[in-house]
């Protein structure tokens, strides 16, 4: 228990996980201090990195499919990274990272059954049977996730009052609602595996949502007045990023270690763990949140993932959770990144992301 804690571990790796929890708290404001259970489970990770000898089972699934699955996770492990390398004298290779990473994952999901549902209508062009059905279907796969307040026939699409409700099912394909904090997602009335692969979408970009203000700038905005580079032609990754770099070098936004502590999360942990889009970044500090953007006459293979474009980031101390912003937005948008990989251009590329976070 937290109590008992001092029993079991040793100081100097009490003081490394809660030196950890405080700096999560700090740089993205998720609070983990109250999970006994993370706790304890950390404190036996750490405990075992510090051993001369550790071995982690190997990952049998494809490790790009599990990493694409847990990008926010990820991020959040890779900034012990300062730590560790002051505790253990080393930075954590891949694998150590990874599994840091799942301690991470099942924080967020205890911290998300921690905050209230998403009050969700269910409308439905055919009668009550097929709706009441429908319901169930639903709650299988969503009811820790989604409360369903309400079960309505499309004719009361005029005249129910929404303010009250967060996400709207609807089977009939029609426009419910102008109010833009209710979300509305078309669904067939047997709840298919694509319909629940949208919903599942929707959800995670939610839960990533509440992790940033909304008072941060769009990604849109950013890109729109980001450096951009277009149709460079060249299969060398390192030559494109410090491209990017001088970009915000010329203009004395971020320091000189700013290109190596990227080069070195790159060769740690790959930045591209999606198709046609890369993003890249350092947490050191910048004076201005600013993107440089390169777009690419040849996709580049990085990581198994060919690569259209790439997204340097710099951000201000103060909106550091601007990546949970670009990621949701531009990675988890619901969009098929695939369809964006023959976009060479600055207004394709903005068009196409624009489209897909209406």
């Amino acid at each position: 228990t937290f109590k008992t804690v001092g029993q079991y571990f040793d100081p100097s790796i009490l003081k490394l996980t809660d030196a950890y929890i405080q700096q999560i708290q700090q740089n993205f404001h998720i609070d983990f201090s109250a999970n006994e259970d993370f706790y304890i489970t950390i404190l036996q990770h750490f405990r075992y990195l510090s051993l001369p000898l550790h071995y982690f089972n190997e990952i049998s699934l494809q490790v790009n499919a599990v990493r694409s699955n847990i990008l926010i996770e990820l991020e959040i492990a890779y900034s012990v990274q300062e730590l560790a390398h002051s505790y253990y004298q080393r930075y954590l290779n891949e694998t150590e990272i990874l599994y840091l990473a799942f301690c991470i994952a099942g924080a967020l999901r205890y911290y998300n059954y921690t905050v209230p549902k998403q009050k969700t209508v269910v409308m439905c062009h055919l009668n009550l049977p097929s709706i009441w059905d429908l319901k169930y279907r639903i709650l299988d796969k969503f009811k820790d996730y989604l409360e369903i307040t309400e079960l309505l026939p499309i004719h009361m699409k005029d005249t129910f009052d929404f303010s009250d409700t967060d996400l709207i099912l609807n089977t009939s394909g029609k426009e419910i609602t102008n109010d833009t904090d209710c979300h509305c997602i078309s669904i067939s009335p047997f709840f298919t595996i694509e319909d629940q692969n949208n919903v599942n979408t929707h959800i995670i970009n939610q839960q990533i949502h509440q992790f940033y203000d909304d008072s941060l700038p769009s990604s849109l905005d950013l890109l729109e007045n980001g450096c951009w580079h277009e149709r460079i032609d060249t299969q060398d990754w390192k030559y494109i990023i410090e491209l990017l770099f001088s970009d915000f070098s010329e203009n004395r936004y971020v320091s000189d270690n700013y290109l190596a502590d990227v080069l070195q999360r790159e060769s740690i942990l790959s930045f591209s763990l999606q198709p046609s889009v890369t993003i890249a970044y350092s947490m050191k500090a910048s004076s201005k949140t600013v993107l440089s953007i390169a777009t690419l006459e040849h996709r580049i293979k990085i990581n198994s993932h060919k690569t259209r474009i790439i997204i340097l980031a710099a951000f201000r101390l103060e909106e550091r959770t601007m990546l949970f912003r670009l990621i949701n937005e531009l990675l988890y948008s619901g969009a098929n990144l695939n369809d964006s990989r023959f976009l060479k251009t600055k207004e394709e590329f903005l068009d196409f992301f624009e489209r897909n976070l209406e």
